[in-house]
């Protein structure tokens, strides 16, 4: 096994069963996202999920321990992305599988949230991307403000003209079915996924976000 996966198993072998104080869900929410962005062979995955699995024994962890692993098994780099269905801010209904053939930016977001507001300037830049390249491209978004109405405001407030399932989060955003199956804890959570509908980054930010949808579609 590599040192690195080898390391963040110890730490975790270490620190999970003893919670304690801790919030179970964002113990090992942060366990399963150390991974994401590890393209993990069967082998090197294998380790992981048994643990997850054998944590899953536990009452207290077995909830968090499955999203944790749906996490590393499904949503880590060099996955196909799960689809999502649900409706747009219009109450029009749409999957995430109906742009396979596109570069896809999912990002789940909300005007509440103070990092998702600072990512605008860079979601207006994206947009400009969407011809840009020798690949289409889209920005998708699944939107957990207070209302449909109120996502609305926000995006057209801030011209950003993307289409984006409201996931019904309100004042608590973790609510929201589709977040719930993605197990989105920290927001905003950004998935950058390739025309073949595969996961090819995790959680990049700002200028990092911008040069990586650039290379991709190049």
């Amino acid at each position: 096994m590599p040192a690195p996966l080898a390391q963040l198993l110890l730490i975790a072998l270490a620190a999970l069963p003893g919670l304690g104080s801790k919030d179970p869900r964002l113990a090992l929410w942060q366990f399963g996202r150390s991974f994401q962005n590890r393209q993990l062979t069967p082998e090197a995955q294998r380790p992981v999920l048994d643990y997850l699995t054998a944590l899953e024994r536990s009452a207290d962890l077995k909830e968090p321990a499955s999203r944790a692993k749906f996490m590393v098994s499904a949503l880590s780099v060099g996955q196909v992305a799960p689809d999502i269905a649900g409706r747009d801010l219009d109450g029009v209904p749409f999957k995430l599988s109906d742009y396979r053939g596109k570069v896809v930016l999912l990002t789940f977001s909300g005007d509440w949230c103070g990092i998702c507001r600072a990512q605008y300037p860079v979601e207006r830049r994206l947009q400009e991307l969407s011809g840009a390249g020798t690949k289409p491209f889209v920005i998708l978004s699944v939107d957990s403000g207070a209302s449909p109405a109120e996502s609305r405001a926000a995006l057209a407030r801030e011209h950003l003209t993307y289409r984006a399932w409201w996931d019904g989060g309100g004042a608590k955003p973790t609510s929201g079915p589709i977040a719930t199956q993605w197990n989105v804890v920290g927001w905003p959570a950004t998935y950058v996924i390739d025309e073949h509908g595969v996961i090819r980054y995790v959680d990049l930010l700002q200028t990092d976000l911008i040069n990586t949808v650039q290379a991709l579609l190049k």
